[in-house]
């Protein structure tokens, strides 16, 4: 089992790094995506170690009164609320990329252990919410057949998996569930795209996708502190995963953009398949990894009106559902 790192001595030039990067997701959200009419919000689960309900952000990610309803502890006599803070700083990463999603949050562990058939009954209690993404931010030293086969219940079902690769460096491999076909591997990389020492080596095939994950600030029991690890890339990126999913819907409503984003493009892209064809496109080959951000990849250019940013979204989407590259 892994979790991340919290750092309470900041790297100042990576912290910074780090600052930039979330800054500019930020920015690229609300420039790009959120001013689209969404006809609904896209559903994110996190499968950790519960969050902190008096957390002033979570409260407005999720509402007290809807506390009952998008919230549940697998963990026998406990509640959701988290007391080690890995989930808490997940939780607040998806919001702060994908703030309008719509966030879920399941506990499964306290942070010391996770026992397989909590993992499998959170994966069915986020079908029955039918959430589009799961994040899970922690891996297991070996494969179970009870966890693959929840997740592939629910990959049949259109839910994205995202999992964090390892922290061990060359010492370990991918850890599971991430090592499996139906789950995307993420990894971490500072603010500037360069690889975190703790990743695991990179496979020869398939995607080695990487994205922020060092030195990121958060707050914990009112200690500022950084985090760094796989485990908090991976929010970032099933958040940006929501992002693009919302807007490929807004986008698939609008008229004059039906032929671009037809039926076909729209439910390859609910699937596993389907965005790691999109993380593709937008993915650079850095330091062996795949790191991903929409500005790396997809804006070249400046753009005279909001339609032709629209088409341009539509544009890339379309090209990477139906002709990927590979890597």
């Amino acid at each position: 089992m892994h979790l991340g790192q919290e750092e309470p001595v900041p790297d100042n030039e990576r912290a910074g790094w780090a600052k930039g990067f979330l800054t500019s997701l930020t920015k690229w959200n609300e420039s790009y995506i959120s001013h689209l009419e969404l006809d609904r919000r896209i559903k994110i689960a996190v499968l950790d170690t519960g969050f902190d309900t008096e957390d002033a952000a979570l409260r407005t990610a999720i509402p007290e009164e809807h506390r009952h309803t998008r919230t549940k502890s697998f963990v026998e006599g406990e509640n959701v609320h988290d007391k080690r803070g890995h989930g808490t700083h997940v939780a607040k990463l998806v919001s702060t990329i994908a703030p309008e999603a719509t966030l879920y949050a399941a506990k499964i562990s306290e942070g010391d252990e996770f026992d397989p058939k909590r993992i499998v009954d959170a994966i069915n209690w986020a079908i029955t919410k039918r959430v589009d993404i799961v994040t899970m931010s922690w891996g297991l030293r070996s494969f179970d057949h009870d966890i693959d086969h929840a997740i592939r219940q629910a990959t049949s079902r259109g839910v994205i998996f995202f999992a964090s690769a390892s922290n061990s460096g060359a010492n370990a491999p991918r850890s599971f569930p991430s090592f499996t076909p139906n789950v995307i591997a993420i990894h971490a990389t500072d603010g500037m795209g360069n690889r975190w020492g703790g990743n695991p080596t990179q496979q020869p095939h398939g995607p080695n996708f990487s994205t922020l994950g060092t030195m990121i600030q958060s707050i914990w029991k009112s200690k500022k502190i950084y985090l760094s690890g796989t485990s908090f890339a991976t929010p970032i990126a099933a958040g940006l995963a929501a992002n693009l999913l919302a807007a490929i819907i807004s986008l698939g409503m609008k008229p004059g953009l039906e032929d671009c984003l037809d039926h076909r493009v729209v439910d390859k892209a609910f699937s596993t398949s389907g965005m790691i064809s999109i993380f593709r496109s937008m993915s650079e080959v850095r330091d062996g990894y795949d790191y991903v951000h929409p500005e790396v990849k997809w804006w070249k250019g400046h753009f005279k009106s909001q339609d032709a940013i629209d088409r341009h979204i539509c544009k890339m989407v379309s090209d990477a559902i139906l002709e990927p590259t590979s890597i």
